[in-house]
């Protein structure tokens, strides 16, 4: 089993979700849910994974479950 490290950065209560990549590489993430209980990060971590072609338990917040950047851990096949 191999892991991947990716980079994301969360924008909260938007009106349109989507899935971008940036110009530095990491991905920039747009959820409509609010930051509160943990709603934005497992909107986040759906859209990524859908995004990816992975299943969704395969996505894990590795670092920055309170701030907007993260760093995701990708389990991937080898």
């Amino acid at each position: 089993m191999a892991f991947k490290e990716l980079r994301i950065k969360v924008s909260a209560e938007q009106k349109k979700e989507s899935v971008t990549l940036a110009s530095d590489g990491r991905l920039l993430v747009s959820v409509r849910d609010k930051r509160e209980d943990g709603k934005a990060n497992l909107r986040a971590l759906m859209l990524v994974s859908e995004y990816l072609n992975v299943p969704s338990t395969h996505v894990t917040i590795l670092r920055g479950h309170n701030l907007p950047t993260k760093t995701l851990r990708i389990r991937t096949a080898m």
